[in-house]
């Protein structure tokens, strides 16, 4: 089984939770991560698509989030300049979803999302976001939108949240092939 694990970092939250989430799938398929700047559409050979984000106001990014993002990120460092911080602001997941689109259909899939615990409560989240689009782009669903925690908004990530982003991991395997033996 192959799979393809694309997400958006800006404060590299993300990212841990992606790479802890592809170490849980490893151990039954080989698995492809990519920063969303640097990710190629799925192709036939992808089993399944796992695609995460920072949740940005109630959902996903935008150009204009990620330009505030990386605005914020040099007035915090005086060394840099916006273009300097490392956000790229000019791709998120919401575009690369849109740019796949014909690669996608029936393909197998799941979202993910991290976010700061002091927003738990709040219904909307960019996994449900991300999952809105994948199936808008008939992918199949295999599991409900995760979320991870995060302490603050720039993080770190919760305690307990890496493992737990693992333990997801391995579990989407198992319900790929479930749904692959059905199918």
């Amino acid at each position: 089984m192959l799979v393809q694990v694309v997400y958006e970092s800006i404060h590299g939250n993300t990212a841990a939770v992606a790479e802890a989430v592809a170490d849980g799938l490893a151990p039954y398929a080989t698995v492809e991560i990519d920063a969303v700047e640097n990710a190629s559409a799925p192709d036939l050979s992808v089993d399944l698509l796992v695609i995460g984000a920072p949740t940005h106001g109630f959902g996903l990014s935008w150009p204009r989030s990620r330009r505030g993002v990386a605005r914020r990120e040099a007035a915090r460092d005086t060394s840099s300049t916006p273009d300097s911080t490392g956000v790229d602001t000019s791709i998120g997941v919401r575009e690369w979803i849109s740019g796949a689109s014909q690669n996608c259909y029936g393909l197998a899939a799941a979202a993910f999302c991290t976010r700061p615990a002091s927003t738990s409560w709040l219904p909307s989240s960019a996994a449900h976001g991300i999952s809105k689009r994948l199936r808008r782009q008939k992918c199949i669903m295999i599991a409900s939108p995760a979320e991870f925690f995060l302490d603050t908004v720039q993080g770190p990530v919760s305690a307990g949240e890496l493992e737990r982003a693992y333990k997801w991991g391995a579990t989407l395997a198992f319900q790929h092939r479930s749904i692959a033996h059905t199918a």
